[in-house]
């Protein structure tokens, strides 16, 4: 039980700070089993065509996994992150 409710912390602290950052366009969190992974999932998408080393800095920090980086609709990406 503690460990899901510091994994729902992290995705919601990774949701806040990426959302802070002027390269992220739109971020959503989904919990466990609501999407195709069962842990909690951060997507975001980025207005530009790499992920910066700011969107890096919140993954580390938060301990979470980058398991998809796909281009979207032109110059932008989805990035898709687990804890």
């Amino acid at each position: 039980m503690r460990c899901r409710a510091r994994q729902e912390r992290a995705a919601h602290n990774l949701a806040a700070a990426l959302a802070t950052l002027p390269a992220v366009a739109a971020v959503d969190t989904l919990g466990p089993n609501t999407g195709p992974r069962p842990g909690w999932t951060v997507e975001a998408t980025l207005s530009r065509p790499s992920v910066p080393p700011a969107v890096t800095r919140c993954l580390a920090i938060e301990n979470a996994s980058l398991v998809d980086a796909s281009p979207k609709a032109g110059t932008h990406i989805r990035i898709v992150a687990t804890v």
